[in-house]
């Protein structure tokens, strides 16, 4: 009877200092919420991201940290379609980590002339139009079929990812992204009155040949040039000359 007192005396104490160590002590003092910087993304954008997560933990201040239900918190953060994920860890005593990695966007969809830019991720979806000051930096898709087509939206990003990081044809000198049945994706190159026709696929190995004839053209006086690039084995220039 003795053991099974003491053992019951341990099992209560236990209890006891469970409770007292979950709901007594270690109490959330500290919200620590940061966001990552993201390429291109524009502060309007990172301050939006940053006032969603402290409005979203604010009521977390003082409740048990071990209760703190982490993963319920991180699923109703990454709702928020500028948000792509979030991580949160407990500090202890009494501190918890948000740190927010905002939605990296890959490009701007333009569906109508003078109309609203839509952000396109990575995973080819397409977020709510962008407001004033959220603008960035970033090639345009034009036309409807970039808003209808998951398909294209998916070719098109294969193609930007596909482009160098530096050079004459790169990520940083397309300024625009076409396409049509016909003839498949077109780009312009920005700073140069150059559009170059990729067709479907084969992108990396059309766009090593492309970047040779950039380079050319760009020491050249011609005008209007148009890189056909969309055959496997060749590139067809076509320029208007000066007069």
């Amino acid at each position: 009877m003795k053991a099974l007192s003491k053992f019951l005396v341990l099992i209560l104490t236990l209890g006891v200092l469970a409770y007292v160590f979950q709901n007594m002590i270690f109490h959330v003092k500290a919200l620590n919420v940061s966001v990552l910087q993201s390429h291109g993304v524009p502060d309007a954008i990172l301050k939006q991201v940053e006032k969603k997560a402290k409005q979203v933990v604010s009521d977390l201040k003082g409740k048990p940290l071990l209760k703190v239900p982490l993963k319920q918190v991180r699923e109703t953060l990454e709702k928020d379609s500028k948000i792509h994920k979030v991580f949160i860890r407990r500090r202890f005593p009494s501190e918890l980590d948000i740190i927010v990695e905002p939605q990296k966007y890959m490009a701007l969809i333009l569906p109508f002339p003078q109309g609203k830019f839509y952000p396109l991720t990575e995973e080819a979806k397409v977020l709510s139009p962008l407001g004033i000051g959220e603008l960035m930096s970033l090639p345009v898709l034009r036309g409807k079929i970039f808003i209808k087509s998951f398909d294209v939206r998916r070719k098109a990003l294969n193609l930007l990812k596909s482009l160098p990081e530096e050079g004459p044809l790169s990520q940083q000198t397309v300024s625009e992204v076409w396409y049509s049945k016909s003839k498949g994706f077109s780009l312009y190159i920005s700073r140069v009155t150059v559009r170059v026709e990729l067709g479907e696929g084969n992108f990396a190995k059309k766009i090593q040949r492309v970047n040779r004839a950039v380079r050319y053209l760009n020491e050249s006086e011609l005008k209007d040039k148009v890189i056909d690039a969309r055959f496997l084995n060749k590139v067809v220039i076509k320029v208007k000359t000066k007069i």
